[in-house]
């Protein structure tokens, strides 16, 4: 049920992001920055509540459907031992994997929530945030993140052509973009900074979900 007002609230900010596109109009930026912003606030909300009730299997089950069975991820790695955190074509804490089970994002039940955090010495972890202070989310509903392994071009989302990842396909999640903004909080650490990063995804479809963090990665800003 929640994943259901969340796919449809969510849907309709991202289509609210990509409409904002008249020049003429000098609100246009503004309704882009509030719907951003919107959009944004949605998605680490219900990923804050989705976790809470993956912590209680029955409670989840009820709600998705979803047996208490978990999706296997195969084989995960780091791709990159030296992220390119840069304001403008940054490609950072990029890692692939595949999963044992379908992910049809065309299913409401059916979604891959990727967020990271980060951590000064290993021990103490921090969600990374945008440079507007929410968590840096992605799911189905934001485009360019999730790739074919072997073929770059060919990118998992809601709105694409390829809408399920087939059960041991080997994808690539990465950031790109302008890592001033996307992740702000291990953008601006100071230069020479040591730190560690691991990537947190929730990973769920039909009949099974798992909650997943990955091995740290010593990185050097």
């Amino acid at each position: 049920m929640l994943c259901s007002i969340s796919f449809a609230v969510g849907g309709a900010g991202a289509m609210e992001i990509e409409v904002g596109t008249v020049d003429e109009n000098p609100f246009m930026p503004s309704i882009r920055y509030a719907g951003t912003a919107v959009f944004r606030i949605i998605c680490d909300s219900f990923r804050q509540i989705e976790t809470v009730y993956y912590r209680f299997g029955q409670l989840f089950s009820f709600l998705y459907g979803a047996e208490n069975r978990s999706v296997e991820i195969i084989s995960f790695e780091w791709r990159d031992e030296a992220p390119l955190l840069a304001a403008e074509d940054s490609r950072a804490f990029a890692c692939s994997m595949a999963l044992d089970k379908d992910i049809n994002f065309l299913r409401l039940s059916s979604d891959i929530t990727s967020w990271y955090e980060y951590s000064s010495d290993g021990a103490l972890w921090q969600e990374v945030k945008t440079n507007d202070y929410f968590t840096f989310v992605r799911n189905k509903l934001c485009q360019g993140h999730i790739f074919n392994d072997s073929d770059n071009s060919v990118k998992y989302n809601y709105y694409g052509r390829n809408l399920i990842i087939p059960a041991g396909t080997r994808f690539v999640m990465c950031v790109t973009g302008d890592a001033s903004e996307s992740v702000a909080s291990v953008y601006d650490l100071d230069e020479g900074a040591v730190y560690y990063i691991r990537l947190c995804m929730y990973a769920r479809t039909f009949g099974a979900h798992t909650l997943y963090k990955s091995e740290p990665l010593k990185c050097v800003r």
